[in-house]
């Protein structure tokens, strides 16, 4: 009976040290610890690091697609007649073109500023939360994931949705690693609606 109870909790231990490497390893190679590490790479001002878990270029273009959505927003462009149609159609063509046009040129700046420490925790008018408050929901499908932040925009609750892809690794395509790439453009509209 003794050792029975011993094998038990054993077993037991080992089921929760089981439990434990698992939810270490996801956590590892989830889109939440590659935040963590470009957050890391901007309080060391090293754009290497930061860029080990985020694709600067796209990074930039998306950006301006997000600020073409707020100026889609701003100019009152968003509604449903055929001039809004239009105009709102012509910001984001223009956005796109100019994101795909500054996105080396923006990511050589942006490594600059990370380099001298001016890189905020914020896109446009949006300011992320500090800490875990910052985090949440992550959804993952296949190799690619969302991560919303939280944040505030003109004192008022907002999020923003982050776009990752999975990457291969070096060995074998060992470890895996999830980089940031893009914002998603319907959070960027619903966004531009709270700040606007």
């Amino acid at each position: 009976m003794m050792r029975s109870m011993k094998f038990i909790k054993r077993l037991v231990l080992f089921g929760l040290f089981a439990a434990v490497c698992c939810g270490a390893l996801w956590l590892w190679q989830s889109p939440y610890f590659a935040l963590w590490k470009i957050n890391e790479g901007l309080a060391a001002r090293d754009p290497v690091r930061v860029e080990e878990y985020a694709d600067l270029e796209a990074f930039v273009k998306a950006t301006a697609e997000v600020a073409g959505a707020l100026a889609t927003q701003e100019i009152g462009v968003g509604g449903d007649d055929l001039g809004s149609k239009i105009l709102g159609s012509l910001v984001g063509t223009v956005a796109k073109a100019v994101g795909e046009n500054v996105a080396v040129r923006g990511a050589n700046e942006l490594r600059v500023a990370i380099r001298e420490g001016h890189v905020e925790k914020a896109i446009g008018p949006f300011k992320v939360k500090d800490g875990f408050a910052a985090l949440g929901a992550v959804s993952m499908i296949e190799r690619s994931a969302t991560v919303t932040l939280n944040g505030s925009c003109k004192q008022q609750d907002a999020t923003l949705t982050l776009v990752f892809e999975q990457r291969d690794g070096p060995t074998f395509g060992y470890p895996k690693k999830w980089v940031l790439w893009g914002v998603d453009t319907d959070s960027a509209k619903i966004l531009a609606k709270t700040c606007s």
